[in-house]
């Protein structure tokens, strides 16, 4: 390869195609090139070397700029999926989606009334001999007159404790929940009584033995 410095001992020069030495010709017979041939031969080469290098830093700076183009991109994407993941996580995108509560949000009348109805049953104490109490516990005897396997209605007896009460005498269980634990028990008594009659009987503590009972644990759900 010409270096410029060994130019004159090559056969034959790649940038400059000028033969410097003819192989077959003797050495007694052969010209030298003189110095204007060398000049011309250098000048062609340099202008050559010029091209190459130039196409080179070209090349060079296109893939740089394809490069530089293709990182900006990535970071672009990466600092829009930053966003919002940042959006995501803030108060604030939290607090808004929080529904505001406006006039709209106030319940009518009817719902109103409702509430206000299922509060007073809930602070309803069962009283002993009151007619509404005593009605519903009637019904609630009847829908499970089959777990309780007896002929009539018991005011106390060890049927309350076989559909789930803990005495023998309901009173003291509707403690918790009042009235409205009483109607809610009748309630899904006679609505689903094919599965409250399964729950009863498949809950229903073996002799000597005590767990939670079914209507105990309607109370509290209540």
């Amino acid at each position: 390869m010409c270096t410029f410095l060994n130019h004159a001992a090559l056969a034959t020069c790649e940038m400059c195609e000028f033969c410097i030495l003819d192989d077959e010709t003797d050495d007694d017979d052969s010209i030298l090139p003189d110095s204007e041939a060398f000049r011309h031969a250098a000048a062609s080469a340099k202008a050559k070397i010029l091209s190459v290098l130039k196409a080179t830093n070209v090349k060079n700076d296109e893939l740089l700029h394809s490069a530089s183009a293709a990182l900006h991109k990535v970071q672009v994407s990466a600092s829009k999926q930053l966003q919002q993941l940042s959006d995501k996580l803030s108060p604030r995108a939290a607090s808004a989606k929080v529904p505001s509560f406006t006039s709209s949000a106030v319940p009518s009348s009817d719902v109103s009334l409702e509430l206000a109805a299922l509060r007073t049953d809930l602070k309803s104490p069962c009283v002993p001999g009151d007619e509404v109490y005593e009605s519903m516990l009637h019904h609630l005897w009847t829908a499970l007159a089959e777990v309780t396997d007896a002929t009539s209605f018991e005011r106390e007896g060890e049927g309350w404790m076989a559909i789930g009460f803990q005495r023998i005498n309901p009173d003291t269980d509707f403690r918790g929940g009042g009235l409205l634990a009483l109607k809610c028990l009748v309630y899904a008594c006679n609505m689903h009584p094919e599965k409250m009659l399964f729950l009863f009987r498949d809950q229903k503590p073996e002799p000597g033995k005590r767990w939670y009972p079914v209507s105990v644990a309607g109370i509290n759900l209540t």
